[in-house]
Formats: C-alpha cells, structure tokens, sequence
C-alpha cells in the first residue's frame, strides 16, 4: 500500500512543481502579445502565493486587447471601426448613418433604414483561443483535488494495517544484558549476543535478531533489540507508519529511564562526562508480534525518539524451546491494541 502510494506521489509532486514554471510563460507570453510588460506579470504570477498573482493578472489583461488588424497586424480593440495603421474596415456600419452595427442585424438601431445582408468590405479581427489558460486553469484545480485523495489513501492504507481488528495482542519484556539464561537460546541467539557485545561501546547504533513464524492466517513475529546505554524500559510501543517515499515501516520505541535523576539520554551522556565510573546495566527487549498479517519488513527502532542505525539479523530457529517458551512468557504483559 505505501509503495503504490508513495509511487502515485511522485507524479503530483512533479505536477506542482511544474505549475508555476508553465504559468510563468503562459503569463509572459500572453502580457507581451497584449503590450503589457512580459517581465513584471511573470514574475507576480510565480510568486505570489496560491495562485494569486494569476488571479490578478487575468483580472487586469481585460483592459487589454489581444486582437490584431488581420491586414497589417497592429494591435486593435473591439470597439474599433478601422485599423488605426493601415485603414482596412474592421466593423460593418449602417450605409445610411454610419452607426456601427452587427453583422445578423436587420435593421438599423440609430435610422431606421434596412441594414445589407452581406459585408463586403469589411475583415472583422478574430479573438485567438486560447486552450493553454483553459489547460493550466484545470492543473490548478487537479493538484489539490489529487492531494486531498492521496492525504486520504494514506490514512485509509495506515488506519487498515494499525486497525485493532488486525492485532491479535503483542508482549513486551526487558531483561538485563548479563543476566540472559544462555539455557533459555538458540545457537543463533548466543552469537548474536557476542555481536552486541562488540557494539556495546557505540551509543547511535542497536541491533535486532528477528525470528519469523508464519502460517496461512496467522504470523508471529519475534524481536530481541540491543541498544546500547538503554536501561529497564518504561514503555515499548509497536507502530506501523506510511511513509511516501519508501515501503511502509514498522517501528519500535523505547523509553527507559536509565536511572533517577535523569530524563533523557542527553542527561545521562552529559553525567558520564564528569562521572566515568558511573555503571549501567545495558537491557535487551524482547518484543513478540501476533497478527493476521506479517509486519512491513522495514523496521527502525527509536530510543528516546532517537533513530539508531540498526543491524539486523533473522533468524530460522525460535529463541526458545518450547519447554521453555511458556514459562519465558509468562514474564511477558500482553497487551490488547488501542482501537
């Protein structure tokens, strides 16, 4: 969903981009072929905000002919009679008094007398279309118009994957780093833990071991998170995000307190400046997933509404036996989603 989406973007953001840029030669052109200055009114027509500058020019081009003398091409009105530059008849005239008239009428509206059916002599200027006013006047309309359906395709694509009906519950639980039973884990999970290690000293990085489980109707979905400088976690929370340039993400946050006194990381990492014998335990979080659906495959984690850099690794084998697993759990909260 947020792949088509993100795809249906693309085309509407270039399309608002483009607008201005094509109501800017619209403008200079149509300002010059008027006798207006081309310059100035594209320029208010590209900057002024919303449209107004556009609004403005039209407004004003009224007082301004585009018609031209189809004999020599001087610029004419329509109230014009003749061409002011080379004399050719641009409107026919009652023969008797001279009054001007339309070409349908019968009669004459000043004398009276019987108006001709045809004009020979006269070459009536023509109003050129004008089909690009007509083309960006719908661009202006559309973009919105599309915007306001891809605002609600969003919503609509993040309301049905995070809706409750799709959750069937998720459990959380913080366990101390040096004291996670090793009887309790895979081989898979040893080595990762070894790997955590290795990063327990970078403070912008967490590692994820995932492990997957999934059946026609039913996923679950396993997550131990590593991040180093957390502590005890005070909330895990599970979200499911759109974004419009990328797959939809799955995300994990962490707060943890760390230790009293301190309210966020900040805090703590400006205390180790002057305290280096300050001893924390690093947490691991283990986080299960149940659904009727799998999770987005992208996943980031926050801590502290802090992006790390995650190293991620999947896993075949469940972290646990499942003489185990049971009683692992019961440690575990399960929590019913919030509609």
């Amino acid at each position: 969903m947020g792949m088509v989406v993100s795809l249906a973007f693309i085309p509407i953001f270039l399309l608002s981009l483009a607008l201005p840029i094509f109501i800017g030669v619209y403008v200079y052109r149509d300002a010059n072929k008027r006798g207006m200055n081309g310059v100035l009114w594209m320029l208010v027509a590209i900057l002024a905000p919303t449209f107004i500058g556009l609004i403005i020019y039209l407004l004003v081009r009224s007082n301004y002919s585009d018609m031209n003398c189809p004999a020599c091409g001087t610029r004419v009105t329509e109230t014009y009679m003749v061409c002011p530059n080379c004399g050719t008849k641009l409107r026919p005239t009652c023969p008797s008094c001279a009054t001007p008239v339309q070409p349908e009428w019968k009669v004459c509206p000043q004398c009276a007398e019987p108006l001709p059916t045809t004009y020979t002599n006269v070459t009536s200027p023509e109003r050129p279309k004008d089909n690009t006013l007509f083309k960006i006047l719908i661009a202006v309309l559309l973009v919105p118009v599309l915007l306001v359906i891809l605002i609600i395709a969003l919503m609509a694509g993040r309301l049905s994957f995070s809706g409750s009906s799709r959750y069937e519950g998720y459990g959380t639980h913080s366990m101390p780093f040096y004291e996670f039973e090793d009887e309790f884990v895979s081989d898979d999970v040893k080595n990762w833990l070894e790997d955590c290690r290795a990063m327990s000293s970078r403070e912008d990085v967490c590692a994820v071991l995932r492990y997957v489980s999934e059946t026609t109707d039913h996923a679950h979905v396993e997550y131990l998170v590593y991040i180093p400088g957390a502590g005890p976690a005070d909330d895990i929370r599970l979200d499911t995000e759109n974004h419009l340039f990328r797959e939809d993400v799955f995300t994990i946050g962490v707060v943890s307190p760390m230790h009293e006194g301190f309210d966020n990381l900040a805090e703590l990492e400006e205390h180790k400046k002057y305290d280096p014998y300050y001893d924390f335990v690093p947490y691991i979080y283990h986080i299960t997933y149940d659904s009727s659906k799998m999770p987005p495959s992208q996943l980031e984690v926050e801590h502290w509404g802090d992006e790390r850099t995650e190293y991620i690794t999947d896993t075949l084998l469940p972290f646990y036996s499942e003489e185990q697993k049971d009683l692992y759990y019961e440690e575990m909260q399960r929590v019913e989603p919030v509609a």
